[in-house]
């Protein structure tokens, strides 16, 4: 797996990320293939709606989920969410995707 150091980086992995959903969502034939292979919900976690993915704060966090933001760091103890850091900032953040699931709005 890539080590991501800059934002530059972290675009340039998700704009990839998001030509290989486009392929797999366009090309019935590989996601049958891959369901056959590893089962459908392997193949369901590959294609993520990435275009909507981004890095949010705790706070935005807590709004999306409903609790207040110590909650949220609760999570982080007991493994439900997991903290981002960017280059730029030593706040965590969270993959909005990954929130959005633990919410049941994915």
């Amino acid at each position: 797996m890539m080590e991501i150091t800059t934002v530059e980086m972290l675009d340039a992995y998700i704009e990839k990320a998001q030509t290989l959903s486009k392929i797999l969502k366009d090309s019935p034939e590989i996601i049958r293939f891959m369901e056959l292979e590893q089962g459908a919900a392997y193949a369901q976690k590959i294609i993520v709606p990435l275009k909507m993915d981004k890095l949010i704060t705790v706070r935005s966090a807590a709004e999306i989920l409903g609790v207040n933001p110590s909650r949220i760091y609760r999570y982080i103890q007991s493994g439900i969410l997991k903290p981002r850091k960017t280059p730029e900032s030593d706040r965590k953040k969270f993959w909005l995707s990954e929130v959005m699931a633990i919410a049941g709005k994915d």
